[in-house]
């Protein structure tokens, strides 16, 4: 195996690093969960927000670079693609256990 190839086709490291980027997001989305009570309460806007967000996250997975051949291009793609699902990952879990 070539060494610049190595860390992103071995599969721990692989699960390491997006078990990495979904804590790291899920903290953020449970800084931002104090915001989300007042965001349902606006009900009109919810829908709004969430297809906005949803169509945002096609678009950034159709740009994904999958033949790259730059590792830091590959990670910083897989960190923008498991963003939104960190983060509301982060922002849910708190008002569950409230």
């Amino acid at each position: 195996m070539r060494a610049s190839t190595l860390p992103l086709t071995d599969e721990v490291l692989t699960v390491v690093r997006v078990l990495v980027w979904l804590i790291a997001f899920g903290a953020i989305g449970s800084a931002l969960s104090h915001r989300l009570p007042r965001l349902l309460r606006r009900r009109s806007s919810l829908p709004i927000a969430l297809a906005i967000i949803f169509s945002v996250h096609l678009f950034l997975c159709s740009l994904a670079p999958f033949d790259w051949q730059s590792q830091l291009g590959r990670e910083l793609a897989a960190a923008i693609l498991l963003m939104p699902g960190g983060i509301a990952m982060g922002a849910l879990f708190p008002l569950g256990l409230h």
